[in-house]
């Protein structure tokens, strides 16, 4: 687990099947081994050599055919131990892609988002949430717990079926199977890059124009907007900007009914409050003015006064402890 997390499971998918490669090696090579020893004993392997085979000559006629069985077997198995890998990593918040961490609550632990759809990642806040929402756990491990059967079941029979077959099966490992193989695997390949939603977003993303999406920014955020605050016509051209995007890129309008069709507005009524005036903040202390949401800021709302206030401000820091008086005016 250790060399999993240091070989980068949170930088994706590929880094982890290196990991679990590079970790999970030895196990499969002592099963090849000893397989291989018992076959070696075989009065066929004796024949073999007797007739003058090669090395490579037994272990592709004789050897391959006669493991290739267990093998299959044995991957089946190890899916499972893999998904119980996975589990046991998330659990402490180690996942496939690693993802971010956000705050939804000012009192609340940080929530963790994965980059790809992973159980594990569902794991990785049920340490946090386990008091409170107990039943968070239940889903994810539901999940592993029905995978990990599954493929113990699958690999189980599939290791009966292959010793009732054995004879049979070693028969189809031949060259029209392993160019049917083949011709399924480029079919595989072709279906996913062609048809399935990674091909339709790796289109999209191919005609992301950058420069554009600059430009939209730049008018979205410009002075002559204010910002997009309610109430300014800056609101106003933004929202129709974006709604003539909308139309261009032939997105369908599903707002409310307009001139023949529907558009792409919705209306909803907000009651806010704003300053009328930029407020004023003197120390009165004779040093230069300070600047309105850069040395300190307000807010409107409707527990708020307007008026004048003074009072004393006590500094303490670096040691020094200092008492002055201040004046406010406009809204606090």
């Amino acid at each position: 687990m250790i060399l999993i997390l240091a070989l980068g499971i949170r930088n994706g998918l590929p880094p982890f099947i290196l990991a679990l490669s590079f970790v999970g090696w030895p196990e499969t090579m002592q099963f090849v081994r000893s397989k291989v020893q018992s076959i070696r004993l075989q009065p066929f392997i004796e024949g073999a050599v007797a007739t003058g085979l090669r090395t490579p000559q037994i272990l592709f006629r004789h050897v391959l055919p006669n493991i290739i069985s267990p093998l299959i077997a044995l991957a089946a198995l190890e899916m499972g131990a893999v998904l119980m890998l996975l589990g046991e990593l998330g659990f402490v918040g180690v996942f496939i892609g690693g993802g971010a961490y956000a705050e939804l609550q000012v009192d609340a632990p940080p929530y963790h988002y994965s980059d790809v759809p992973e159980w594990g990642a569902l794991l990785s806040n049920v340490r946090l949430y386990a008091r409170s929402y107990t039943w968070t756990a239940f889903y994810p491990a539901a999940a592993f717990f029905l995978a990990i059967l599954g493929f113990n079941l699958f690999g189980e029979g599939l290791r009966r079926l292959m010793e009732r077959l054995s004879a049979g099966f070693t028969r189809l490992l031949n060259r029209t199977t392993l160019a049917l193989a083949t011709v399924l695997l480029v079919a595989v390949v072709w279906v996913q890059g062609n048809v399935t939603p990674v091909a339709y977003w790796a289109r999209n993303a191919q005609a992301f124009d950058a420069s554009r999406a600059l430009r939209d920014i730049a008018y979205l955020t410009s002075p002559e907007r204010e910002g997009r605050a309610l109430g300014t016509s800056g609101l106003e051209q933004a929202a129709q900007y974006i709604a003539g995007q909308y139309e261009a890129a032939g997105l369908q309008a599903a707002g409310e009914p307009g001139e023949g069709d529907f558009t792409y507005f919705q209306t909803r009524h907000y009651t806010f409050l704003r300053l009328d005036e930029v407020p004023i903040l003197d120390l009165g202390d004779g040093g230069p003015p300070l600047t309105y949401r850069t040395d300190y800021a307000a807010y409107a709302g409707p527990d708020r006064g307007t008026g004048e206030g003074k009072g004393p401000v006590v500094w303490v820091g670096l040691g020094e402890v200092r008492q002055q008086s201040f004046t406010t005016s406009r809204t606090l």
